[in-house]
């Protein structure tokens, strides 16, 4: 089991910008004192909200599932957000320079029915693409070895049925 951060400044902008033109709009002449109360209450707030919904959220990649932990104050919440054996294709995206340099990306996972699953904004989305892969490529060996492991119990059967037969007695046989 693989567990990995992801998520720590998505959809978070927009509440930024709204609270800050909030704060403008109410008090536009007295927009130093405006800004000034905005950056000593607001700022760190949002700023330890950042903070602990990253730290709250974990990716986890087991054997043949991918999992989202997010967890609250008093619940936590599991989602199940991909199968890795119904995953036909990972496409890695990394959009702007700043998250190349940071060595952040998206992860798209397509399934082969249904809506493609995106875990946005994950650190090292080229390892976090190799594990995935890693993790398919376990899971189709195990299928591999439980057919062979059943395909030989299948003849074994079949053997043993056959030289019954053939030391049965004529008589026995009808």
């Amino acid at each position: 089991t693989r567990r990995h951060r992801g998520r720590p400044l998505a959809g978070t902008s927009l509440v930024l910008v709204d609270i800050l033109v909030v704060v403008v709009s109410v008090m536009p002449w007295h927009l130093p004192l405006a800004a000034f109360w905005f950056a000593v209450g607001c700022l760190p707030a949002w700023t330890s909200l950042l903070w602990w919904r990253w730290h709250a959220r974990l990716y986890v990649l087991t054997c043949d599932r991918l999992l989202s932990l997010d967890s609250t104050w008093l619940f936590g919440h599991q989602e199940e957000l991909a199968y890795l054996r119904d995953t036909a294709e990972v496409e890695l995206k990394v959009s702007a320079l700043g998250s190349r340099l940071a060595d952040r990306g998206s992860l798209i996972l397509h399934p082969r029915q249904g809506a493609p699953v995106t875990l946005s904004a994950l650190p090292e989305p080229d390892r976090v693409k190799r594990l995935i892969f890693a993790a398919m490529e376990t899971a189709a060996e195990g299928d591999r070895l439980r057919d062979q492991a059943r395909q030989a119990g299948m003849l074994t059967e079949w053997f043993e049925e056959y030289h019954r037969l053939r030391s049965a007695p004529c008589s026995a046989r009808g």
